[in-house]
């Protein structure tokens, strides 16, 4: 029997090797499908189109073989409910992260496929809702504001009387929504802050004007010259500290027969007063400091150096010190050894890439670094126009 069976394996090699190819021949011989055909064109173009040696034909072949037959067929409207449910229960659900490729094999699509179609879905959702919200906001135009304007209608004595009393006891209701449910005639919470805070500028209007003058209250009148010198003596007193509660107190106690607002306020206008004093006479200060040093220094000052002695920029040093300059002088006009002296000076830098106006200045002597380029430039807008 082995001897038999050694004398026919040659044949029976052939013929199987004969039947393989006859397989082979009619498969490569078998009509493409035109998804075949389209994912072989898009291979070729995206992997193989530029390399300058022939492409992997066999890794084409085994890529086209391994395309599912409905890669590219029309979603049904089942296949897409059946995907986002998937979708939903395998990864949302179970906090994963999506595995597109696991997806594919589940429904014979490709990654793409499945990757457009699912976020088309997902698109499409958003756009019903956002339309569904549209649709919302027009219901709410046609009936909620018609309901919110007779909220909005005038408010009666009886009403007045219950938010008073919710706004009263302020520990039982705490926030507007419970104040609304206490006054129980249907009106918002934003109804019933609006209706209190009218009523409490009613009422400081009233005690602003015990007259019933028409108009605003005038608040100056409120305060004599003396309490007005005794508001500012108190504010004196307490000047340097950041702590405003003593000196606040203080007034408050002082003036009992005043509205705490109005002794505030006044209060703050007489710091307001100290810190502008305070503030000029420091001006003054530094603007007699400066003009001292460059005096001193013969009209060629060390800004540098006085910068530190004063406590500003050596630039707003300058700044300050041309004003006063300019101040001083500005409008007078330009004597003819003034220009000559200003001509000379920037000859001497015309060497140089940009003038020194400081060192022109110095070298004129009468004029701040402003006043002398503004002359210069003026010449040359002459001699253009000439």
């Amino acid at each position: 029997m082995f001897a038999l069976f050694r004398r026919l394996l040659p044949a029976v090699k052939k013929t199987a090797k004969r039947h393989r190819h006859t397989h082979l021949a009619r498969a490569h011989r078998a009509p493409w499908t035109q998804d075949a055909k389209d994912q072989l064109l898009s291979l070729v173009n995206t992997r193989y189109r530029d390399t300058k040696i022939p492409g992997d034909w066999d890794k084409i072949a085994s890529y086209v073989r391994a395309i599912p037959s409905n890669a590219l067929a029309p979603w049904t409207a089942t296949e897409s409910q059946n995907l986002v449910r998937y979708i939903k229960q395998e990864f949302y659900a179970k906090h994963r992260k999506l595995d597109w490729q696991q997806i594919a094999n589940q429904f014979g699509r490709t990654v793409n496929s499945c990757h457009l179609q699912y976020y088309a879905i997902r698109g499409a959702q958003k756009d019903q809702r956002e339309a569904n919200a549209d649709l919302d906001i027009q219901a709410y135009r046609t009936t909620e504001v018609k309901a919110e304007m007779k909220k909005g209608a005038s408010w009666t004595d009886d009403e007045i009387k219950r938010l008073c009393e919710a706004r009263g006891t302020s520990e039982r209701f705490r926030g507007w929504a419970r104040v609304a449910q206490y006054v129980g005639t249907g009106r918002t919470p934003l109804n019933c802050f609006h209706a209190w805070y009218r009523l409490r500028l009613k009422q400081k209007e009233q005690l602003l004007n015990p007259n019933g003058k028409q108009g605003k209250a005038n608040l100056t009148d409120q305060w004599t010259a003396d309490e007005i010198a005794q508001m500012d003596l108190l504010a004196q007193k307490h000047f340097p500290r950041t702590q405003d509660t003593t000196r606040t107190n203080e007034a408050l106690a002082l003036f009992k027969h005043k509205d705490p607002a109005l002794v505030r306020r006044q209060l703050y206008r007489s710091i307001g007063k100290i810190k502008q004093r305070e503030l000029n006479a420091r001006v003054l200060d530094v603007r007699h400091r400066l003009k001292q040093m460059v005096d001193c220094g013969g009209g060629e000052a060390d800004w540098k150096s006085i910068s530190k002695l004063v406590g500003l920029t050596e630039l707003r040093c300058r700044q300050v010190y041309d004003n006063m300059e300019q101040v001083k002088d500005g409008n007078r006009r330009w004597t003819r050894a003034e220009t000559d002296r200003l001509l000379e000076s920037l000859k001497l830098s015309k060497n140089q890439k940009k003038y020194d106006w400081y060192a022109v200045a110095r070298a004129v002597g009468t004029r701040t670094r402003s006043q002398c380029y503004r002359k210069y430039f003026n010449m040359r807008v002459k001699q253009l126009l000439q």
